[in-house]
């Protein structure tokens, strides 16, 4: 990675236009995915990342969304962030990031605009305590979705509420 990085580092300087950091971001957060980084590298990634999710440009901040969605290595503080972001950003994240306790989806999904609800919603796998918070948002079109995720864990107290809330739909 030192060597990715330092060309990384190099460009950016000499370009620093939207799309090279863009470029940057995806190759950044593609070698971020291996298994075999030294700690300072990771350490290095990381201090890049937390730089990146600043970036004026929307689509730097999207390219760091996709790149580490998948990762489960990523620092929460990066997720939160990035998860905080505009929808195109925060969605990613939200619905495939393993990184996030039940107590921070819950956190955004009382704190957030429909579609984060509906990222958290589709994830894989949603507890029951978020799933309860989704549907005390009380988004028809939220809890469809959550209804409809086979990976949504939802109690006989959720269920009820549901049922109470939208019987009539």
């Amino acid at each position: 990675m030192t060597e990715l990085t330092s060309d990384l580092i190099r460009r950016l300087r000499e370009d620093d236009t939207p799309e090279v950091r863009r470029e940057a971001a995806a190759s950044l957060t593609a070698e971020f995915g291996r298994s075999d980084l030294e700690p300072g590298e990771q350490r290095l990634a990381e201090a890049i990342f937390r730089i990146m999710v600043r970036d004026a440009d929307q689509g730097v901040r999207r390219a760091l969304a996709e790149g580490l969605k998948n990762n489960p290595n990523v620092p929460t503080e990066i997720a939160m962030t990035l998860a905080r972001d505009v929808a195109e950003v925060a969605v990613p994240m939200l619905h495939y990031s393993t990184v996030f306790t039940d107590d921070e989806l819950i956190q955004i999904v009382r704190s957030q605009p429909e579609a984060w609800q509906q990222a958290v919603a589709r994830r894989e796998r949603v507890a029951a305590p978020v799933s309860d918070a989704l549907v005390d948002t009380g988004s028809e079109p939220v809890v469809v979705i959550l209804v409809e995720n086979r990976g949504a864990v939802i109690s006989d107290i959720t269920s009820a509420k549901v049922i109470d809330r939208f019987a009539d739909s």
